[in-house]
């Protein structure tokens, strides 16, 4: 079971692709990504967002 909240999920992804996460909610970040292909295509997105970020 899922414990990320919809409206806390970007609040999670920073965390997750910062690298800031516990490893419960790693765990839970990533069955979130798993859970859906709309989940998939929204991580895909904040990720490629998230590295223009850094890249920039």
């Amino acid at each position: 079971m899922c414990i990320i909240k919809e409206n806390m999920i970007d609040h999670f992804l920073i965390k997750y692709l910062s690298g800031n996460t516990t490893e419960t909610e790693t765990t839970h970040m990533e069955n979130w990504i798993a859970q859906s292909t709309d989940n998939k295509l929204y991580y895909e997105t904040i990720h490629k967002l998230w590295v223009n970020r850094i890249v920039l």
